[in-house]
């Protein structure tokens, strides 16, 4: 038996445009994990969320 599957343009379109959109979301969400990752091989010191507030003295 064979088997012959078909996926339509629009529908090629569509899982094209899903797949492409989970690659680029993937640095978007992991952003602070791959930061500090770097900055650790670099040698770097991470800049934490709480030292680029400013101070209400200044």
């Amino acid at each position: 038996m064979f088997l012959l599957g078909y996926i339509d343009p629009g529908s090629g379109t569509m899982l094209f445009q899903v797949i492409l959109a989970g690659i680029v979301a993937v640095p978007f969400f992991f952003r602070q994990a791959i930061s500090n990752t770097w900055h650790r091989l670099r040698g770097e010191r991470s800049q934490d969320s709480t030292s680029t507030v400013a101070d209400p003295k200044d």
